[in-house]
């Protein structure tokens, strides 16, 4: 059963339609990346699932259970989210920050602490960091504890709207290693976006590109990458994608794919 399914979703604001019958479904465990140009409708899609926008037609299962029958309060305590700009409380430290929604739920302080502990490993913060307030980090640091604090709660899906965006491309490079490790760990269900093709390739189990309200394609970044299904995901990607797909990580992959299709072997680039 999904995690996740959208049923010919729309949705309209007054400047036109951003979400045109869209059908998604995620399966438990995945790391879905949202990729397009800036309005086609990825935020608009996580807004949904976290109950912040109401959609028009159509309809989303969240778990299995319809969105207009959830507790919007309980649904949003049990999805992890995590924006470019943080969203840290200044008058909380950072450990204060981290167990915000254990303190909610009115965990014991023991277990607060904790979670807090293991969490800044996780993220690879040192412990000494969590006596200090926000104003007191970098911002590759507070998008460390923001995207701790989205995991406090052990949620099963995590919400990520271009988190990494706002920091330099080397401290970027490092949180999607971290972000990419701590999938592999806890194997939480995630949907990320982004417009940076070679984050999206990185870090995606399953890519779905959008545009203009409408999925263009989804499948593995080697599927969209070697066998495009029309000429804008081809344009879309273009060298980028075969950059990306060359990233170590992918190598292995990317002729795995290869070797099950003869017929686009011809189309990857010699790597010698």
């Amino acid at each position: 059963m999904a995690v996740i399914e959208f049923q010919k979703v729309t949705k309209s604001y007054g400047e036109g339609d951003v979400l045109k019958g869209l059908d998604l479904q995620v399966e438990k465990g995945e790391f879905i990346t949202l990729l397009g140009e800036s309005g086609c409708g990825k935020t608009t899609l996580l807004k949904i699932i976290n109950g912040m926008i109401p959609f028009d037609t159509g309809y989303v299962k969240i778990g299995g259970k319809l969105l207009s029958e959830w507790n919007i309060v309980e649904l949003r305590r049990q999805i992890g989210y995590v924006i470019q700009h943080i969203g840290l409380f200044p008058h909380m430290t950072v450990a204060e920050n981290i167990a915000y929604v254990l303190s909610l739920q009115k965990s014991p302080k023991t277990l607060q602490q904790q979670k807090a502990e293991m969490l800044m490993d996780l993220v690879g913060l040192p412990r000494e960091f969590m006596p200090r307030y926000p104003r007191e980090l970098s911002g590759g640091q507070k998008q460390r504890v923001g995207v701790a604090r989205a995991l406090a709660a052990e949620p099963e899906i995590i919400l990520m709207d271009e988190p990494f965006g706002a920091v330099d491309e080397r401290t970027r490079n490092q949180l999607q290693e971290e972000m990419g490790a701590i999938h592999r760990q806890m194997n939480n269900t995630i949907l990320f976006v982004t417009h940076d093709i070679q984050e999206a390739m990185k870090l995606g189990t399953r890519v779905v590109l959008m545009n203009q309200g409408v999925i263009e394609q989804t499948g593995t970044p080697g599927e969209l990458v070697l066998r495009p299904a029309n000429d804008f995901v081809r344009r879309f990607l273009g060298n980028k994608g075969y950059l990306a797909l060359l990233d170590d990580d992918h190598v292995s992959r990317m002729y795995e794919e290869a070797l099950k299709n003869e017929a686009i072997t011809e189309e990857i680039p010699a790597l010698n």
